[in-house]
């Protein structure tokens, strides 16, 4: 081996030295979770930061750790931008329907990322139609990272997998349930994600926990990787994770894991009165319009874009574009509001 061959293997040694010190010292990684990524015991790793012994294979698998590490790095901060950039929207919104950035919806986003960066165990609840889906799928669509699956009130434990399989690109359609957990498992080991269960809630149904145990496995399993898990659903989420579906379980593990929660506070009315400011709308028909959906028990942000969007309509087809006082109330009875 030549000297300048020699002196490069020291130079990336001294590197990485410095890279584990400063996760573990500065940015408080526990070694242990560090090691088990690496594929090396604690005391080894204890060791190369301390003095920097190690073998070549040792050496091997930790620049491999760093690089993709680094890479994880690279993306969270890619996607904070992508956040940020939808924060200004809220600020900035000029009355596109198809995505309103209000406050709840600008708190989803912080909020999913800041599970994804820490690789906790989170959860949104909110009742329907305050923006918790769209939400999501909004962050889906700037994080590759995020695996968006959604649940229903029909699906057994084996079809949870299935779902997470297939989000995943993992062929799962062979093998026991442990089996196919195992798989996704060993696949979220090798490429970190944050896994987003929507209608959570919904894996209540049949009184059992089992698909539940299932999610906190493989969080348990992949936390250390890199992971994140994302319950999104009903309020009565919250109530199902603490004491069961029959409210009577002890479900302390999940719960005690449930280290982030964002509770929806649906639409304000100076909210409300803010959206309306980017309509042409006589003063009755704005004030029936805040009153209608401070008053609805149908849902937020969803039933405004659905009356709004019907009262834009039919303004425009009368003509001159104008929502009058008529046609907010023909909006709401064609919406059974």
């Amino acid at each position: 081996m030549s000297d300048n061959s020699t002196a490069m293997d020291k130079h990336n040694k001294e590197e990485l030295r410095e890279f584990f010190a400063d996760l573990v010292e500065n940015q408080g990684k526990r070694i242990t979770d560090l090691a088990k990524n690496i594929g090396y015991s604690h005391t080894m790793l204890s060791r190369f930061i301390k003095d920097g012994y190690c073998s070549s294979q040792f050496l091997e698998a930790a620049a491999q750790f760093r690089a993709s590490y680094l890479e994880q790095v690279k993306s969270v901060a890619e996607v904070a931008a992508g956040v940020e950039a939808i924060k200004r929207q809220s600020i900035e919104w000029r009355g596109e329907w198809d995505y309103i950035p209000t406050n709840d919806a600008v708190a989803v986003l912080g909020f999913v990322d800041e599970v994804w960066r820490l690789h906790e165990m989170g959860a949104i609840l909110g009742h329907p139609g305050t923006g918790k889906t769209r939400g999501v799928q909004e962050y889906c669509k700037i994080n590759p990272k995020a695996v968006y699956v959604r649940a229903d009130v029909t699906m057994s434990s084996k079809e949870l997998l299935l779902e997470i399989g297939e989000a995943l690109g993992e062929n799962l359609s062979y093998g026991s349930r442990r089996s196919m957990m195992r798989r996704i498992i060993n696949r979220l080991r090798e490429e970190p994600r944050i896994l987003i269960i929507d209608e959570a809630d919904l894996l209540a149904a049949g009184y059992t926990v089992n698909k539940m145990e299932i999610l906190r496995s493989i969080y348990d399993e992949t936390k250390p990787y890199g992971n994140a898990l994302l319950l999104v659903g009903m309020p009565r989420l919250e109530a199902f994770l603490k004491k069961g579906p029959s409210l009577k379980e002890n479900l302390s593990q999940f719960d005690s894991r449930m280290g982030l929660v964002l509770r929806m506070g649906g639409l304000k009315r100076e909210e409300i009165e803010a959206i309306l400011d980017k309509v042409n709308c006589t003063p009755g028909a704005r004030q029936m319009l805040v009153n209608i959906i401070m008053k609805t028990s149908k849902g937020g942000i969803r039933q405004l874009t659905k009356i709004l969007g019907r009262c834009l309509d039919l303004a425009l087809e009368n003509g001159d574009g104008v929502i009058t006082d008529e046609i907010v109330r023909e909006a709401t009875r064609m919406l059974m509001l």
